[in-house]
């Protein structure tokens, strides 16, 4: 092992709202587009009026059980902010998707004031 890498990981997490984990709530998170959003991709049953089309949205993933629906293309494996919705219901749901939207990554600092990295 590299002496510069001995004590690597040994200092606790620094818990910024920006480095979530699965089990914690924020209405701002990180993500990686994972591609459309399609049939095989999304629920097959009875659309909701808030779900979103397939082949018009890019399903995220945040970190969650259920991945995020953003209603917009985005090329795959880019990193996005995304808001989420205020009714946290819908995570404890059985949804395989949750639709949300992209934001500004500088949206979480001047909206709710939090620290989201460096810019």
């Amino acid at each position: 092992m590299h002496p510069n890498l001995k004590l690597a990981g040994s200092l606790p997490s620094l818990d910024m709202p920006h480095h979530l984990r699965s089990n914690e709530w924020c209405r701002y998170r990180e993500g990686v587009t994972i591609g459309q959003q399609t049939e095989e991709h999304g629920e097959k049953k009875k659309r909701r009026k808030d779900d979103v089309s397939p082949g018009e949205s890019t399903l995220v993933d945040v970190g969650l059980s259920q991945k995020v629906s953003v209603p917009a293309s985005i090329p795959p494996n880019t990193r996005v902010t995304i808001k989420l919705p205020d009714d946290r219901e819908v995570f404890d749901s059985e949804r395989s998707t949750v639709a949300a939207s992209a934001v500004a990554p500088s949206t979480p600092r001047e909206e709710a004031g939090y620290y989201w990295g460096y810019t």
